[in-house]
């Protein structure tokens, strides 16, 4: 057993959300399972109240279930970030928090979080 469950990697694409713009930025996360053992696993994405998952902007916490993943598996998803009414330009934390789960979703054993800076232009 590791001290470190997952390896967490962050891409956007384009590099900067543009304030007012219909177009997302698209944030892709990778996830390595680093333990020598089979983990439930789910990923929580952060983010500021001046982005949204949505054009709305209401949500700004999001759980994706990964489901189990072997020693060394490494997975990716991609999570689209807009901006809306209240979108101010500057630079935004974004947070990821891998959890390693004990028999269902509602225990967690330990995590690994990473955070990732958004320019919002």
């Amino acid at each position: 057993m590791v001290l470190i469950p997952y390896d967490l990697k962050v891409e956007f694409s384009p590099l900067r959300l543009k304030k007012g713009d219909e177009r997302p930025v698209e944030m892709r996360v990778k996830v390595r399972n680093l333990d020598s053992e089979e983990n439930l696993t789910s990923v929580v994405v952060e983010i500021p109240k001046t982005v949204g998952f949505d054009r709305t902007g209401f949500v700004n916490r999001k759980e994706i279930r990964i489901g189990k993943m072997l020693p060394n598996e490494e997975k990716d998803f991609k999570v689209d970030l807009y901006s809306h009414t209240k979108t101010e330009q500057g630079s935004y934390r974004i947070r990821i928090i891998a959890n390693k789960h004990y028999r269902g979703y509602s225990h967690i054993l330990s995590n690994a979080v990473k955070e990732a800076t958004l320019r919002i232009v």
